[in-house]
């Protein structure tokens, strides 16, 4: 749980700082791609490690 925690408290402050650096530089909508583009790289990589540890199941009928 610690790791957890930390990892999240890092991600909360470290995300907050290049948002804002991402608006400031790029104008308001640069901090929302960075989000959306984050967002998408972040379900594709779920989904490609999800499907290698999920095994298929199997209907019982």
């Amino acid at each position: 749980m610690f790791f957890y925690q930390a990892v999240y408290a890092a991600g909360m402050s470290a995300g907050s700082f290049v948002a804002g650096w991402m608006s400031s530089t790029y104008g308001l909508a640069g901090g929302f791609w960075l989000g959306g583009i984050a967002a998408i790289l972040a379900a594709v990589l779920s989904l490609v490690w999800i499907e290698g540890k999920v095994p298929a199941k199997k209907v019982l009928r």
